[in-house]
């Protein structure tokens, strides 16, 4: 597991280098990155890679490496002092053996710097709440513009959608690029919203679902309330059962079993216990919502008709989903992965609204309208991290 760790690290590390390299020593930290090998010894490491296809090793004589320690988070690393703060110490320590492997393999090491700063973002103490009041002050645009056309009551719902769908879209800036959002991609994302408002479609699976997905990447870089916020993902994904139907069971299946894959190969990301909470909120509000229905307390959903060309609505679905599973398999390759379940999320959206073409609900379609915007949005993220990888300006991290 830590070499798998450190080779992480190494790469990240080199990206970061590889800006301050002049073009013609690229190529050698390029062919050393395609042929590191790092294996776990008890205390140390060892290291294999390749130069100009001759083979070179070195052994450390000690872990100078910090993984898996209690205090990998902003707010540990906020309170310990600049000695312990572990992802300075390994950023630095990667710059050192990176030194060392340019050395060994009788390369100028002197080249091997940078300033030093962490890819990933340096912590503070102090944050800043302006992308939530950029969120909630758009949110407030596109609803106040929505009052010439609907009831208060859907002015408020489609006020809480954008609000949720702009925070799950936020996940995506701590897996790739690692920037915040601009202002000309919330306005994007927020416009797909306009699309179930438009055709008179109930917005509450839709808010459900949003809440659900951002709940989720939010457990995932949790210390604290971690399985709270697993069950109450659960719990939302169970409520937006009753107006989605087969799109929201089909989704909730996809990311219980998603879970469980992670809990199994990695229990310190995801825990079975957080897995099962999870999988027991979808459970305990279908059954609720079931029963409520059943003893009369609640109507039965009636499925919403919606005049639109089939054909026409199908061309726009499948446009969609290419985009967002373009998307899925593009940042994984060109992207860096810190949080899985951002990422992941996509390919369950994807596979749920297969799973719906097989169903006649053209309104169900329509709710997931939401998600055009976005679709683009991600694009635009795997469009400008390929360009940047490709040519070698700008971050990829």
């Amino acid at each position: 597991m830590k070499a798998n760790a450190l080779y992480h690290l190494m790469q990240l590390r080199a990206r970061k280098l590889s800006e301050h390299l002049p073009e013609n020593r690229k190529t050698e930290l390029l062919e050393i990155q395609a042929s590191i090998k790092i294996q776990r010894k008890p205390g140390t490491y060892k290291i294999d890679w390749k130069v100009d296809q001759k083979d070179y090793s070195i052994t450390l004589e000690s872990d100078p490496f910090q993984f898996y320690e209690k205090g990998d988070n902003a707010k540990r690393n906020a309170m310990r002092t600049d000695d312990l703060n572990y992802r300075t110490h390994n950023w630095d320590a990667a710059l050192a053996l990176w030194q060392d492997i340019f050395k060994a393999s009788d390369l100028n090491s002197e080249m091997i710097t940078d300033d030093g700063k962490l890819a990933f973002g340096k912590f503070g103490k102090n944050s800043t709440n302006t992308p939530l009041y950029q969120n909630l002050g758009i949110a407030l645009l596109f609803s106040i513009l929505s009052i010439l056309r609907v009831p208060l009551v859907e002015t408020l719902q489609f006020f809480i959608l954008i609000s949720v769908l702009l925070l799950f879209a936020d996940n995506f800036s701590t897996v790739h690029l690692r920037k915040p959002l601009s202002l000309i991609e919330k306005l994007i994302i927020a416009t797909g919203c306009i699309i179930p408002l438009y055709y008179g479609v109930s917005l509450a699976g839709v808010i459900f679902i949003s809440t659900g997905l951002f709940l989720l990447g939010l457990a995932e870089r949790q210390d604290k309330n971690k399985a709270i916020l697993f069950n109450v993902s659960g719990i939302t994904f169970g409520l937006a059962i009753y107006s989605m139907g087969i799109f929201a069971i089909t989704l909730s299946v996809a990311m219980a079993v998603t879970l469980l894959l992670i809990a199994l190969v990695d229990r310190q990301r995801i825990s079975i216990s957080s897995t099962g909470l999870f999988i027991a909120g979808i459970l305990i509000a279908w059954l609720a919502t079931y029963a409520l229905i059943l003893a009369g307390s609640f109507s039965p959903y009636m499925q919403q008709e919606i005049i639109l060309s089939q054909q026409h609505l199908n061309w726009v679905t499948a446009g969609t989903l290419v985009l967002l599973f373009l998307g899925f398999t593009m940042l994984w390759i060109i992207g860096v992965q810190y949080y899985l379940l951002p990422w992941l999320s996509l390919f369950a959206v994807v596979i749920a609204t297969v799973a719906l073409l097989f169903v006649e609900r053209t309104d169900v379609l329509v709710m997931l309208g939401i998600f055009t915007g976005f679709s683009f949005f991600i694009f635009e993220r795997v469009l400008t991290g390929f360009f940047t990888s490709m040519h070698g300006s700008g971050r990829v991290i």
